[in-house]
């Protein structure tokens, strides 16, 4: 994609020979498809860009519109910008289509306008703009659920934006030594409360292990989450979890975890009974242990961005999905200064048979990137050199079942500042092999 030198909206200016982007002369620190999703945008300000439009010009051919990279992308730059998608001032979405970049044009109209119409008109315009809120139930009359969010009727994706903090309501076993085999926990239940587009209470019961050849300090996590709204309905999600725990001494001391959520929605009542959607959460969590037996309690604090849709949204679906998760997403490589940022990368696969048949002699192939040298480790088979080992063997897949692998990542080289990894998943059963999105890890 070409990019013209020089772009520009409002405080917001962008270069393309140094592929530099500012905010009131502030650098901004973007990735190479942050940068490239913002430009073309820039380039077409005023105008309504269709996501496939983005998947074709930055990410190139091949992607399918049910994708949700450009969502992904999109909502990071908005985060970079400071920008609020409700009362957006650069990036605006436009619903059924994609997003629309707010141009300098149209922002000095509405300022003129506002400077020249006089006291009476303005506020002859500001009864029937909020008259026309109330008649449109923007404004309620009172009565009604506060903070949440409309996800019925229309067909459309909805992105809602939740804080969730929770405090565990069990003390779980630990079993495992950690020497020889990982240490598991089950039944770590917790619950608490949600805030942002919707409000109410949440709960979670998870079932993770503490990867041995890690040191413990390393894991994976599954299980559930139910969100119960202000009205009482009730938002059901399978919950997959990689993280990693800051050990600053043994236990039983404190420990922090780091962790990132992939979240599936398996089912609802009320106004979420017939609606599909994913999301993601990074949780930061406190863990502290107690002895005789050896078991822990946490306190968790989670932001999770989820995107839902009518059930009847979209009527096409891949036989296979496949989506990745990693922690952390930021890190050095092997043998730079910060050496606690040069260890490895954990990654999640997640898969799902979402057709009407059995998967069998599944493998999965993590690509190469070029310009990037890598070592990669799974549990079962370690490669020595680069390239290492990067295909494994799959169990075989029911119709309707999900299973994840878990495999870590160094880097040791890199030409660039932030690396794609695509996972391949192919069996006979299949026509043709699925890939995932790219999940981005940034070198720093």
């Amino acid at each position: 994609m070409s990019i013209s030198n020089r772009l520009c909206a409002g405080e917001l200016s962008l270069d393309g020979g140094t592929r530099e982007a500012f905010l009131r002369a502030v650098p901004l620190k973007l990735t190479r498809l942050e940068f490239d999703v913002l430009a073309y945008l820039l380039r077409h300000q005023n105008r309504a860009v269709y996501r496939q439009e983005l998947l074709d010009e930055v990410w190139g051919e091949g992607y399918s519109p049910e994708s949700n990279v450009v969502d992904v992308v999109v909502g990071s730059l908005r985060r970079k910008l400071g920008d609020d998608r409700r009362r957006p001032r650069y990036i605006i979405t436009v619903p059924g289509v994609g997003y629309r970049m707010r141009g300098p044009a149209a922002a000095s109209r509405s300022r003129r306008w506002l400077l020249y119409s006089s006291p009476v008109l303005a506020l002859v315009g500001a009864g029937i703009i909020v008259w026309l809120l109330v008649a449109l139930g923007v404004f309620g009359s009172g009565e009604g659920d506060a903070g949440t969010a409309d996800v019925t009727g229309d067909g459309e994706s909805d992105e809602i934006v939740l804080v969730i903090e929770m405090r565990s309501t069990s003390s779980p076993p630990l079993i495992g030594d950690c020497q020889s085999e990982d240490r598991t926990v089950s039944g770590w239940e917790s619950a608490g409360s949600m805030s942002g587009d919707l409000n109410g209470t949440a709960e979670t019961d998870l079932s993770g292990r503490l990867f041995y050849t890690a040191g413990c300090l390393a894991g994976a996590a599954k299980g559930t989450m139910v969100l119960v709204d202000a009205s009482g309905d009730k938002l059901e999600m399978v919950i997959d979890r990689i993280f990693s725990v800051v050990q600053l001494r043994p236990p039983p001391a404190p420990a922090a975890m780091e962790g990132s959520d992939v979240l599936t929605v398996a089912g609802g009542t009320g106004r979420f009974a017939d609606i599909k959607g994913y999301g993601t959460c990074q949780t930061t969590e406190l863990l502290e242990y107690s002895e005789s037996p050896l078991s822990l309690s946490s306190a968790s604090r989670s932001h999770c961005r989820l995107t839902l849709s009518d059930a009847g949204a979209s009527s096409t679906r891949a036989s296979l999905s496949v989506r990745l998760v990693a922690n952390p997403t930021q890190v050095s490589l092997v043998g730079a200064p910060d050496p606690s940022k040069s260890a490895a990368t954990y990654v999640l696969v997640l898969y799902r048979n979402e057709g009407q048949r059995d998967l069998s002699n599944l493998t999965l192939t993590l690509l190469p990137v070029e310009g990037v040298t890598m070592r990669v480790t799974s549990r079962a088979v370690e490669g020595d050199a680069d390239p290492p080992i990067r295909t494994w063997r799959l169990p075989d897949l029911r119709a309707g079942d999900r299973q994840m692998f878990d495999f870590s990542v160094q880097f040791e080289s890199t030409d660039r500042p932030d690396v794609p990894l695509v996972v391949r998943l192919s069996s006979p059963d299949m026509e043709t092999p699925v890939e995932s999105d790219p999940f981005t890890i940034e070198i720093e």
